[in-house]
């Protein structure tokens, strides 16, 4: 019985220890919370500070970040690179990834100064984001300016029966955009526009796209409702998407993507992942495509996801048209 109650009171004892230490109101978490985040601001304005030991562009830099990314840009040659940051262990042994080989050949034979550095140091640049000990001090990647003459040459040299664009409206967090580039290289959608508002191409973004970015041909467009008017008047489909709802009052028809027929060249319009699309631009809009769910939580619909994340409808959309595009050409 003594044992018991021994035993009891250890256990009850050792629950309030943790609770005092582990719980929501305890002080130890909120410290190292300020801590954390304190450190991490200050690691914000000191790592260019730290790493950036040459001047380089009068419009700020940015820190690439993965194999896969960085070996791209160097291969790529779009935008300035003027360091490479890679993992020390290197510097005694032959790397086995060859993304890694060829970004230090590379590197080497372009005369960009290597740094061999710490882990930790890596994960300092990066602010705490997976590096796979390799990063790159590079320029900002412009975007091509969608003109009059620019829309002419592409029209021109289309090399599709029907072309595909997509448009991608306000779409604002970094990993969505870095995700739908991704998928729209992977699906051989080629031409891809963003407007004034979308997030720029950060080096998220890069990271989120698996290097899309480095290789793509990526269009801004100042004006996108006239835009996409004209694409309208030259007998584009205008294809608009949107959550389905059992409801939808819209002046075109709406239609899950698996119905959507491919009959002339079209232009996809993903739109803001809070507002979607804007009502003006719904206006112009010859059909909008949703993606129905396929079993829903009928017992409690309060109790379901009611739709998807904008990168991952835009990568079943896409997936679909292309394939009715290959049947019907």
């Amino acid at each position: 019985m003594s044992s018991c109650f021994i035993r009891s009171s250890l256990f009850i004892l050792s629950c309030r220890h943790i609770l005092r230490k582990y719980g929501k109101d305890s002080k130890p978490i909120k410290n190292f919370q300020h801590k954390k985040k304190t450190s991490l601001n200050h690691n914000s304005k000191a790592r260019h500070q730290r790493f950036n030991k040459i001047e380089t562009s009068d419009f700020g830099n940015e820190f690439l970040y993965g194999r896969s990314v960085c070996s791209l840009a160097l291969l790529s040659s779009r935008r300035p690179i003027f360091k490479m940051f890679i993992n020390s262990k290197w510097k005694v042994q032959e790397p086995e990834d060859p993304r890694v080989q060829t970004s230090l050949k590379e590197a080497e034979e372009r005369n960009i100064p290597i740094e061999f550095v710490s882990v930790s140091d890596l994960f300092e640049i990066t602010q705490g984001f997976p590096h796979q000990g390799m990063c790159l001090e590079v320029g900002q990647l412009p975007l091509i300016p969608l003109t009059q003459d620019t829309i002419t040459n592409l029209l021109h040299h289309k090399l599709e029966l029907c072309p595909l664009w997509v448009l991608l409206y306000d779409i604002l967090d970094p990993m969505n955009v870095g995700n739908i580039l991704r998928t729209c290289h992977f699906l051989g959608v080629h031409t891809v526009i963003m407007t004034p508002q979308c997030a720029p191409l950060s080096s998220s973004a890069c990271k989120a796209s698996s290097g899309a970015t480095e290789i793509m041909q990526i269009y801004s467009v100042r004006k996108p409702t006239q835009f996409i008017q004209d694409l309208s008047e030259k007998n584009w489909e205008i294809l608009g998407t949107d959550i389905f709802r059992e409801d939808h009052t819209t002046h075109c028809p709406v239609l899950d993507v698996v119905e959507h027929k491919v009959t002339k060249p079209s232009l996809l319009i993903l739109g803001s992942e809070g507002s979607g699309i804007p009502s003006d631009v719904k206006e112009i809009c010859t059909k909008l495509l949703t993606i129905k769910q396929l079993k829903a939580n009928l017992d409690n619909p309060l109790l379901s996801v009611p739709c998807l994340n904008v990168s991952a409808a835009t990568a079943i959309i896409l997936h679909q048209i292309l394939l009715n595009r290959r049947q019907f050409n």
